[in-house]
């Protein structure tokens, strides 16, 4: 199959020329390994690395035991938005 599309992003210096290095170590380039994840990507339907949500902090750690303890019924559209409406 021919490569006929280009994907495009910005990284900073450091991280392009660091991940260079280590990819010259394994023998690849980057765009080997972008290619490598996006066929994982394809074939797995998920990310090839554990993607995991921020930590809360502990005022909304709280928030959140309480509202499951105790739901409100209220429905959100986002975490953003649950937390607005809990002053957070």
């Amino acid at each position: 199959m021919a490569h006929t599309e280009v994907v495009r992003t910005r990284i900073e210096r450091e991280l392009k020329a660091d991940a260079t290095a280590v990819l010259e170590e394994m023998g690849m380039t980057i765009s080997q390994a972008i290619r490598m994840m996006l066929v994982q990507v394809v074939q797995t339907k998920e990310l090839p690395f554990a993607v995991k949500a921020p930590s809360l902090n502990a005022r909304a750690r709280k928030v959140v035991e309480e509202e499951h303890l105790n739901p409100t019924g209220k429905e959100h559209e986002s975490a953003d938005a649950f937390f607005r409406d809990l002053g957070i």
